[in-house]
């Protein structure tokens, strides 16, 4: 009977190692070759546009307690121009451990953060703080050295917020969005010219000093001084629109914002709506509505207008005046 006892109490030590083995696995970064792990990144499309080129960051990793300073490095996750898509675009962070700077077996926390500090416009930033653990056993291999050591599993947590907990994370998600800004022109009025040019300066603030933004094809025959073609415009253009005419400039990284000042006509009345903000929706429009109303010129001045009236009068007292010498002479 003991000896039955015996083997049933070898038989449950070997699952515990088992399941302890396997729990140790769970949820780690994937390995790669030569001592590398990875971090998945995915970068999202939230709105219409084109992504900028990006390299997102993790801040240098922070030792804690007796974890070597030096023994972690993280490679970017690059994406090119263009690379954010509606569905998400993969990529990934290596995790470099240097197995060769630790000492003895144990488990080895770092401190990290994806950095923001060249934040780029419309790009939204992971504000998680993480722990990085370095699981780091005694390498028990055939031919290995004496006291050498391997690195395990790799794994990285969320510092929770006080009274929460940690969740491991493989992967982190970064969007880019970006709106629409349209600038609209309407002239009212008995002598408005709704076939005249008015003009417009375009500045934007908050992003690349000298971005150039897409035009939209079917926006005013694409047109910056009158009638000469271009695809982009930057900070400090100018424009020009007829009655009923639309600019529209696309792909403009939310967080910018832009003032769209027209120069004043002679004559006509201005009112405008949202002539400058911030873009933070897929579309703003700019609305700018010039009326001309005056009273026709009817070929008489007011200015001499009182002459007039004296003349009229005196004119009429003469008549009058004819008129009785006249009746008195038949008389």
């Amino acid at each position: 009977m003991k000896k039955v006892l015996s083997i049933i109490l070898a038989i449950a030590l070997m699952l515990s190692f088992s399941v302890v083995a396997f729990a140790a696995t769970t949820n780690t970064l994937p390995a790669g070759e030569n001592g590398t792990w990875t971090i998945g990144k995915v970068y999202k499309l939230v709105s219409a546009g084109t992504s900028p080129a990006e390299d997102f960051e993790f801040s240098d990793p922070v030792a804690v307690g007796e974890a070597p300073d030096d023994a972690v490095t993280i490679a970017p996750a690059s994406f090119q121009a263009g690379a954010a898509s509606e569905n998400g675009t993969a990529g990934s962070f290596v995790v470099s451990v240097d197995v060769t700077k630790f000492t003895k077996p144990g488990v080895y926390e770092y401190t990290l953060k994806e950095d923001s500090t060249a934040a780029t416009p419309g790009v939204t930033y992971d504000a998680n703080s993480y722990t990085l653990k370095v699981t780091v056993f005694n390498d028990e291999t055939e031919g290995a050295a004496p006291g050498a050591l391997k690195v395990d599993t790799v794994s990285l947590n969320t510092v929770p917020a006080e009274g929460a907990t940690s969740t491991k994370v493989t992967s982190i998600e970064n969007t880019y969005s970006a709106g629409t800004l349209k600038i609209s022109k309407t002239v009212t009025g008995k002598l408005g010219d709704k076939t005249m040019d008015f003009e417009f300066t375009i500045t934007f603030t908050g992003g690349d000093a000298n971005a150039e933004y897409p035009v939209n094809k079917d926006s005013a025959d694409g047109a910056t001084g009158n009638d000469a073609a271009v695809t982009t415009v930057k900070s400090g253009d100018t424009i020009y629109l007829k009655h009923g005419e639309t600019f529209i400039i696309d792909n403009i990284p939310y967080g910018v914002e832009y003032t769209v000042v027209e120069t004043a006509v002679e004559n006509y009345t201005p009112t405008k709506t949202n002539d400058s903000g911030k873009i933070e929706a897929a579309e703003v429009t700019a609305a700018f509505t010039n009326d001309y109303d005056t009273t026709p010129d009817t070929g008489i001045s007011l200015d001499s207008l009182p002459y007039i009236l004296i003349a009229l009068v005196v004119v009429a007292a003469v008549i009058v005046m004819l008129l009785k010498k006249r009746h008195n002479a038949e008389v």
